[in-house]
């Protein structure tokens, strides 16, 4: 989502005004406002990625006849770091007056170090759940993380390709072992959407096979294999990779046929269309559905330049211009949101609107008075860039480290805790759905009342609130919770189906008076 099309003779307006639509998809779905399925932009930004870079690297090859790493790296410095040391140095600092200490600000600042080494996606993971992490204003930096742990192979696998084909770049070795790789990549994905756990196994074995995981933070669920599908780069490269296929290939489709390069165009159109329109969170993605975006994206760079209808519409100058800010506006969108929510907790959509489109202000100078500057080398002012650049990578890991050590001393703010703190933490309730285990039962002995609190990860977020009211007015709680399992009678997860089973039977034997369901769902149409 990051590179820019760099090379004049190669530059495509469309493709400029492809990721400018691609953008808007993502900040308009994170508005809440419509396009429930906008969070596939960023599988259309993976398309476009891999195309452009692979260009801009067969151009290289084609002018010098070798791939300069030093360059490569050098040019994905440039490009990134600026803008985004930038936009978490003020995430930082404004989360400290408008986040709590206890527990949000750590949160943030932990995913602004691991952003810092582009491992966002991977922090992230280690975390319960993405919906969790709502508050999060670096949550969308996962993508950049996918994207960066990709590039750190991709220039060898590069050259080991072209040294495999003889420098030839039309030899169909490469699309060969591309192809091969990026079907590997998908499959992977493919059976962790579908929850193929890899050997994981409940109960008592969540502690012996994830024990050093858990140390930092790491809560093993039903739901860990789909987390990984999500964030982990192996099942997302392919995405990427298709764009590396498209650069290999796009001089070879162009159809002579008008008809049907405009029918292709469109088709590509109408599939990015259809999933941004019928997806949304309860949708099982990646998985197989990520091939509907991936699909229209590479059909729309394959053909949208035959047909005048919809590359003059592509290639206008507001899109491209969104386009040519969408690094920096994908990075401030979503942190002047969260902070919006935050300010004004019970804010309409309106106001999340209104912070979106308020993000454009920062995005536009952080585009021209950041990223313009740094993107081209120059050789009277390299060595200083190469120095100003290096201060800036380092810059956010350093605030990001002062400000959790800050924040773990409580600001001088004073903190609340019940009988029951740090309830949400205990793991024998994890999967609960025996009464036997006494550590899920909270309360009296002899309660006036008995309640059940029961759900997915969110029923343990809610559980200290819950136990300190039903203790107070002397009931006793039995509490059972699951990571992404919600307890719904229509879940899709054959395990959790079980589980829930399992849960009901709890429930009728214990006879509770009030039963606290607490799900993520998202089942309003």
């Amino acid at each position: 989502m990051s590179e820019s099309l760099e090379l004049k003779d190669h530059y495509r307006s469309d493709i400029q005004g492809l990721r400018g639509l691609a953008v808007l998809l993502v900040v308009v779905y994170h508005t809440g406002f419509a396009i429930p399925g906008g969070f596939v932009g960023v599988d259309m930004f993976f398309v476009i990625s891999g195309f452009v870079i692979t260009q801009v690297l067969m151009r290289e090859v084609e002018l010098t006849g070798k791939v300069s790493l030093k360059d490569f790296y050098s040019r994905r410095a440039r490009r990134l770091i600026p803008a985004l040391s930038l936009v978490m140095v003020f995430t930082i600092l404004v989360s400290i007056v408008t986040m709590s200490p206890f527990g949000e600000q750590q949160q943030i600042f932990k995913t602004a170090i691991a952003a810092v080494f582009f491992g966002g996606n991977i922090h992230l993971f280690a975390m319960n759940s993405y919906d969790a992490l709502t508050n999060n204003p670096l949550r969308h930096l996962w993508s950049l993380g996918v994207e960066e742990q990709f590039y750190w192979v991709f220039p060898l696998l590069f050259i080991g390709l072209m040294k495999f084909s003889r420098f030839r770049l039309d030899s169909k070795r490469i699309k060969v072992c591309l192809w091969v790789v990026s079907l590997g990549s998908f499959l992977i994905g493919l059976a962790l959407t579908n929850g193929f756990e890899f050997g994981y196994r409940e109960g008592t074995e969540i502690e012996r096979q994830f024990g050093f995981l858990s140390k930092i933070g790491f809560i093993p669920g039903n739901d860990w294999p789909t987390k990984f599908a999500f964030f982990g780069a192996p099942a997302r490269f392919w995405e990427i990779l298709v764009g590396v296929i498209l650069a290999f290939t796009v001089q070879k489709f162009k159809a002579d046929s008008k008809i049907l390069s405009a029918a292709l165009a469109f088709l590509g159109l109408a599939l990015v269309a259809w999933a941004s329109l019928t997806f949304d969170t309860a949708t099982k993605f990646p998985g197989h559905l990520a091939l509907l975006p991936v699909a229209g994206t590479a059909l729309l760079i394959l053909f949208n330049q035959n047909v005048g209808v919809l590359n003059k519409f592509f290639g206008s100058k507001r899109l491209v211009y969104v386009g040519d800010i969408s690094y920096s506006l994908y990075l401030w969108h979503w942190p002047l949101i969260v902070f919006a929510k935050a300010i004004w907790p019970n804010s309409s959509t309106v106001v999340l609107i209104a912070a979106a489109a308020v993000s454009l202000v920062p995005a536009d100078l952080s585009y021209r008075l950041v990223e313009s500057r740094f993107r081209k080398p120059s050789a009277k002012s390299n060595s200083h860039k190469k120095l100003v650049i290096g201060l800036l990578a380092v810059t956010p890991l350093f605030v990001s480290i002062v400000a959790n050590t800050a924040a773990d001393t409580g600001l001088g703010l004073p903190r609340v805790e019940g009988k029951f703190s740090n309830l949400a933490s205990r793991s024998g309730c994890l999967g609960g759905a025996n009464l036997d285990k006494q550590n899920c039962f909270f309360g009296v002995e002899e309660p006036k009342f008995k309640a059940v609190l029961i759900g997915d990860s969110n029923a343990r977020s809610a559980s200290d609130g819950v136990a300190n009211a039903v203790s107070s007015l002397s009931g006793r709680l039995f509490i059972s919770w699951e990571s992404g399992c919600s307890f719904l009678i229509d879940v899709k997860d054959e395990s959790c189906r079980t589980l829930n089973e399992k849960r009901l039977g709890s429930i009728l034997k214990f006879k509770p008076d009030m039963i606290f369901l607490v799900n993520y769902q998202n089942y309003l149409t």
